[in-house]
């Protein structure tokens, strides 16, 4: 069983973990080649509930740096009774880039798993709102699992968001080895016991066969 069942398995390298926060990839013409550039804006929407009393009267200092050479940015001006901007108004907003057309909102020390969603906010340097996504669901781990994926944004194919976080580990791949190998030594003494009466039926019968060959050698 050993021999027929090694075949089908199939071993993988695991890559390496997201990091911690919400990562986008900008898939655009201007991210393709060796010196990519993006020339609009990301923002992420978090729910109030979700920030609960860090949410901040006044632009953070890091939304400032960022676009305070706008005059106007609609997004961040009109008033929303659910949604807030996470890099003007949530406390402690953190935001790295990985490179011009790659970034990771929520990073260390901020925790990312305090936001169960987020929406997506893509502006140009006139401060206009060129899209708002739909409610993306935030993709939390246990301490035992890891979180694999990114965010991909395709401004240029109508702003597609794919969302390819995913969750691999934990104790549910333990609890489903001990019940595989459960079931496989209950197919074991299944085929086993399967084989050992195939095997008593061709003895029996082999020795009835013979019998009758010699009584009928007797008789003649």
């Amino acid at each position: 069983m050993t021999l027929i069942y090694v075949p089908l398995v199939n071993v993988d390298a695991t890559p390496p973990s997201a990091i911690d926060g919400i990562t986008i990839w900008i898939n655009d013409e201007g991210c393709l080649g060796e010196n990519p550039t993006f020339n609009q804006h990301i923002d992420l929407l978090v729910l109030k509930s979700d920030v609960g009393s860090n949410i901040r009267d006044v632009k953070n200092e890091i939304y400032q740096d960022m676009f305070g050479h706008i005059d106007r940015i609609d997004y961040v001006d009109q008033i929303n009774p659910l949604w807030v901007s996470y890099l003007a108004y949530v406390e402690g907003a953190t935001l790295q880039y990985e490179s011009a057309c790659s970034m990771t909102f929520m990073v260390e020390p901020d925790n990312y798993r305090s936001y169960n969603s987020f929406k997506l906010v893509y502006f140009d340097d006139q401060g206009e709102t060129l899209f708002i996504s739909e409610e993306i669901e935030n993709v939390i781990p246990y301490e035992s699992e890891a979180r694999y994926g990114e965010i991909q944004f395709n401004p240029s194919n109508d702003f597609a968001i794919e969302n390819t976080y995913r969750i691999s580990g934990g104790w549910g791949w333990i609890a489903a080895l001990i019940l595989g190998l459960y079931i496989g030594r209950a197919l074991l003494w299944i085929f086993s016991g399967i084989a050992g009466l195939a095997l008593i039926y061709a003895i029996i019968h082999v020795t009835v066969v013979q019998v009758k060959r010699h009584k009928n050698r007797n008789n003649s």
